[in-house]
């Protein structure tokens, strides 16, 4: 059975109720970019194997499993993680004509331009005509039931198995080990969340160790570890999360990487190659058992106090130890292509970079930079055979880089590594992956917001997580598959754009009247509101978009 819910395109109505601060949603159309997504993972037939391998809570299906991934999905598109906002979300976003006529339909009139939403449902229990496919609280309570164990068990074995069958996985097998934090209001009812003291750099810390200066630059912060498994190219274009763990922030994250890892190597065979982590999963133990039983390749730096550090740096004081020049590596792929420009635009941008550049030389001329800090050369040498790490039962391979600066003194650090390199400095090329993807996590924390929670019940906050690796980690897969992989790495409303949107405009929702803006009609709208008016439309926005408006305004606010 089926009903018909009309929306009217009544714009006089709507923009005077605007102006005087009233708004019920927001939402810039995003249609071809999400049906085209929506389109891809229909046609793969991702979602139909999502939905028979995601671990229900419900004996009986009232609505399909695969409509509630394909509606959370949805909301991590539209950088919303508010389950009532799935009510706009529906209407105004393209995965309905994805999902095709059996779930809704939705047109607009050509006569009047009211928006006509016919939608069907799952069963015949609702006495009142639907204006949505179900309820946005069913799919609230359907994520809250799956829990959240039970839900990152699901994303590290069958999410990931749809990753390879859709060809994510490449020959040179390169793979990421990392943790971060996930920082949540200062409430002790988010469950499983710990606090902890953390410095400027947002670096935890012990307080017991620090001075009283030091300690008053420092806060005490909640949150949760979120410690992930990363696959990427050596190019740089395409990034996925192919494990993902939430814990307390003060569990340690190596034992719960090594466990990863060896799931991973038993799930999927001969795929990892070479696994790159940071000194917090020092393990030599695990690094000789990767290399034994799976074939897998460690490299990672090592800390000055350990043993093979000393041992490694009395190699380079010997007679005979030669050093070879070392350049970072530039990442080929990274900038993504510029946009065809008229010639008048792009002699004016030459004329700009050209005058910013005098101005930069000028002002370091004024201000020169500390010389202890620039570094003017880097050297690099290595030795192979090394023996000396009792806990790892392997010879491994150490590469060290001298860094020479400006006022004379120099620094070492050192790598090791069960590969053999014919070169040192390709250890280095290979290290330089791993230190893109502190872009990648600012990128998902602040342009996908994905530490603003609205529940602080685990199971949602796991929820919310996995969703937005999961969403993030299958569009990188559609884009490098459509030849799209250089703006793999940009923010997801720069994606949109390049995606080359039709007339994108903005829709605004009063009392189930609609009126359609463009940017610039909207823009001008917006500034042309009284101060009263204008605090209210501010406050309603922070309730929809929250904290990635805040991310927003420190990225692009000069001040």
């Amino acid at each position: 059975m089926s009903y018909i819910r009309v929306y009217e395109n009544d714009p006089r109505f709507v923009l005077q109720a605007f102006r005087e601060g009233e708004v019920d949603y927001i939402e810039a159309t995003s249609e071809l970019a999400e049906m085209d997504f929506f389109k891809f993972l229909v046609g793969r037939k991702v979602l139909r194997r999502l939905a028979e391998t995601y671990p229900t809570p419900r004996d009986k299906e009232e609505v399909a499993v695969w409509f509630h991934i394909s509606s959370d999905i949805s909301m991590r598109l539209h950088g919303s993680h508010s389950f009532r906002s799935l009510n706009y979300i529906w209407k105004t976003g393209g995965m309905i004509e994805a999902l095709g006529q059996d779930v809704a339909s939705k047109k607009i009139d050509p006569a009047t331009g009211n928006v006509i939403i016919e939608c069907r449902g799952f069963n015949d229990k609702n006495v009142y005509p639907r204006t949505t496919p179900c309820d946005q609280d069913a799919v609230r309570k359907f994520s809250r039931d799956t829990g959240g164990g039970r839900l990152q068990v699901w994303y590290n074995n069958d999410v990931v198995k749809a990753y390879q069958d859709l060809g994510a996985f490449d020959s040179e097998g390169i793979f990421i080990g990392d943790a971060t934090y996930i920082f949540v209001p200062d409430n002790p009812a988010y469950e499983g969340s710990a606090v902890l003291v953390f410095d400027e750099h947002n670096h935890p810390v012990d307080p017991d160790k620090l001075s009283r200066e030091k300690l008053l630059r420092c806060q005490r912060r909640r949150c949760y570890k979120l410690v992930t498994l990363l696959h990427v190219t050596g190019e740089g274009d395409l990034f996925i999360c192919v494990g993902a763990h939430i814990v307390r922030g003060k569990q340690h994250e190596g034992p719960i990487l090594w466990r990863m890892v060896e799931r991973f190597c038993e799930r999927f065979p001969q795929v990892m190659k070479l696994l790159i982590t940071d000194r917090g999963f020092i393990n030599g133990k695990k690094m000789a058992e990767c290399k034994k039983r799976f074939g897998v390749d460690t490299l990672m730096p090592v800390r000055k106090r350990m043993d093979i550090y000393e041992d490694i740096m009395g190699l380079t004081r010997l007679k005979g130890t030669k050093w070879q020049d070392y350049e970072v590596p530039e990442r080929k792929v990274l900038p993504a292509e510029e946009e065809e420009k008229p010639d008048v635009i792009r002699r004016r941008e030459e004329t700009r970079q050209k005058t910013l550049k005098k101005k930069r030389k000028k002002e370091e001329k004024a201000r020169p930079p500390d010389p202890a800090k620039v570094i003017v050369r880097r050297q690099v040498t290595g030795f192979a055979a090394l023996d000396t790490w009792e806990e790892c039962s392997l010879p491994l391979r150490g590469a060290v880089m001298r860094e020479q600066y400006l006022d004379g003194h120099e620094d070492s650090w050192i790598v090791v590594t069960t590969r053999d390199f014919d070169n040192p400095g390709e250890a280095f090329d290979y290290y330089a992956i791993r230190e893109d993807i502190e872009e990648r996590h600012r990128q998902y924390k602040c342009f996908w917001d994905l530490s603003k929670f609205r529940s602080q019940a685990f199971s949602l906050v796991a929820n919310q997580i996995i969703f937005v690796l999961m969403t993030y980690s299958f569009l990188q897969i559609h884009l490098r598959l459509r030849n799209l992989g250089k703006i793999n790495h940009q923010t997801i409303e720069t994606i949109k754009r390049k995606l080359k949107e039709a007339q994108p405009k903005v829709i605004i929702y009063h009392q189930d009247r609609v009126a359609f803006l463009t940017i610039p009609h909207y823009t001008t709208l917006l500034l042309k509101l009284a101060e009263k008016a204008r605090k209210k439309i501010l406050r309603r926005a922070k309730q929809m978009w929250g904290e990635l408006l805040d991310a927003d305004v420190e990225l692009f606010d000069p001040g």
